[in-house]
């Protein structure tokens, strides 16, 4: 997931948060973009927990980075294996960047049928960790230089960034939603397209090197058939301690709490119902808080993942994220471990999407 670390994301979501939280401070229009609930954490029963870790910590063990293709294709040999030891046949779309050979990972299932839903994960790592933790520091100059550039600002690369919670909760997510789908597929009535991307973190972010973009670039033709795409982004991280959860307007707090006890489902206007969708999902389907925002597309911050590729093919896309940088002080750090992760509740996210998905 795309954020702090380049000094220009600070001020993305702090715009696109701040304008929506004009109409989150009208009683009468808050709900329309957030819905709160229990913070009950009992679990569910229908994700394994222990597998959701198993995938976490085998995948945080890989060297994901962009540099290392070797790491990457180890990563996707871990992905291809849990698939077809599902049940899936696998298809694989591999793509050159710099003269190197990298590839998305795909599975389908349900009624073969021109109509899908598509959802996805990134399975590489940033290996740029900021020179800084102090992720406030960003300027707007920052952020220019980095829409002008697209190369990251202040950072020293490294090649042991685990990566937990960016991404491998949201890679174990989809492979425990693989695995529960498989078993009702018989019951299924539509088409799900599964996903496990590539190269979704700088330098590729927002070009067309995104393993998503290359993919989404496949299907232009029949774009028309995608009836939704879901990310999912950092999905791991929770906590409920007071004071745990940031956000970019302080007044924030009053509105959504300051306990990064949630997740969030984003997407802009055009995937307002999605939102709602997946929103009334995980509220049916589990006990976990959920916090929504469906926001005009140009605003900064609504775009942040791999979901961005679909939306500009007009695609309703909608990230599933715990916020990352605005709670997880881990991010695009090489402290960002598998031990810091509540995979109790990575289920409960997982169960809630999957509501939505049958």
């Amino acid at each position: 997931m795309q954020a702090a670390h380049f000094s220009s994301y600070p001020a993305y979501p702090i715009r696109g948060i701040g304008l929506a939280s004009n109409a989150l401070s009208c009683p009468a229009l808050r709900p329309l973009f957030t819905t709160q609930f229990s913070s009950d954490i009992n679990t569910t029963g229908k994700s394994n927990t222990q597998t959701l870790q198993q995938h976490v910590e085998a995948l945080a063990k890989l060297d994901r980075s962009f540099e290392n293709v070797t790491g990457l294709n180890q990563a996707a040999d871990y992905i291809k294996r849990q698939w077809i030891a599902q049940g899936f046949e696998v298809t694989e779309q591999p793509f050159k960047v710099d003269g190197k050979i990298y590839k998305n990972l795909m599975v389908s299932l349900g009624p073969q049928t021109k109509e899908r839903l598509i959802v996805g994960a990134h399975y590489d790592v940033c290996a740029h960790e900021p020179s800084t933790s102090q992720f406030e520091t960003a300027t707007i100059m920052d952020a220019i230089r980095f829409h002008r550039t697209k190369k990251p600002i202040r950072y020293k690369e490294r090649h042991d960034m685990p990566g937990a919670d960016d991404n491998a909760s949201g890679v174990a997510g989809l492979l425990e939603m693989s695995r529960l789908l498989k078993a009702k597929e018989s019951t299924l009535t539509k088409r799900m397209d599964l996903i496990a991307f590539t190269t979704e973190e700088p330098p590729n972010f927002d070009t067309d090197d995104m393993g998503s973009a290359r993919h989404a670039a496949s299907i232009k033709g029949e774009s028309h058939h995608v009836k939704g795409m879901i990310s999912l982004d950092m999905i791991g991280y929770f906590r409920d301690e007071s004071n745990t959860q940031k956000y970019p307007i302080p007044f924030l707090n009053w509105i959504m709490g300051n306990k990064g006890n949630y997740i969030s489902v984003l997407g802009d206007l055009k995937a307002w119902r999605l939102v709602k969708t997946l929103k009334n999902a995980i509220k049916q389907n589990t006990t976990l808080p959920v916090h929504w925002l469906s926001l005009p597309s140009f605003f900064p911050g609504v775009h942040l993942s791999d979901h961005l590729n679909y939306a500009r093919q007009g695609i309703p896309s909608v990230i599933v994220t715990d916020t990352a940088y605005f709670r997880n002080p881990h991010y695009h750090q090489h402290t960002d471990t598998p031990e810091t992760l509540d995979y109790t509740r990575m289920g409960k996210v997982v169960d809630g999407v999957l509501g939505s998905l049958t």
